[in-house]
């Protein structure tokens, strides 16, 4: 009954990965296409940050990171991970759900490659999470993925290029960040 149970969680929560980017493109229409364009462009100042980041704060010699637009070269990084492997879950589950079908040789790998992905995902999704809820200097990060907005200040600092391109309004203290 246990085993029945996490299958229709995993099940559901599956339809609603595949679902999400449907309602999503629906409610917002260009919303994951402008992501993708921005996503996949990586210029100079990118690989610079990704550079320097990898570099500890103190041996930078209190040289700033290179300007960002509205994605950072390590958000950028982390969408096209994320979109493969959802690509990857997607395949091999379906090969899975379909599984008594198939021959078990493939059956069992479309398995194997599943729980690698899950392996090689978890750490990547929960160390984003820890550093937008225990860093200081990450934690409006926290605030743009909840709710689709940061505040302007946040987004001078850690997005310069693009929180420059963003109309102001009169009294507006948050830039939208979707």
């Amino acid at each position: 009954a246990h085993r029945d149970a996490v299958r229709t969680v995993h099940l559901d929560a599956a339809w609603v990965l595949l679902l999400l980017p449907v309602v999503i493109a629906a409610a917002h229409p260009g919303t994951l296409a402008r992501l993708w364009r921005e996503a996949e462009w990586f210029d100079a100042d990118d690989w610079r940050w990704l550079r320097r980041i990898a570099i500890p704060p103190l041996l930078r010699r209190g040289r700033p990171l290179p300007a960002q637009g509205r994605l950072n070269a390590g958000q950028k990084l982390n969408t096209l991970i994320v979109g493969a492997a959802l690509c990857g879950f997607t395949v091999t589950g379906l090969l899975m759900y379909v599984g008594a079908r198939l021959p078990p040789s493939l059956a069992d790998s479309a398995d194997t490659w599943h729980v690698w992905l899950m392996y090689l995902g978890a750490p990547l999704v929960a160390g984003h999470i820890a550093l937008a809820l225990l860093l200081p200097s990450t934690r409006g990060a926290m605030r743009g993925i909840l709710t689709g907005f940061v505040r302007r200040d946040y987004a001078r600092r850690r997005h310069g290029r693009w929180a420059a391109t963003e109309p102001q309004a009169p009294s507006q203290e948050s830039a939208e960040a979707t």
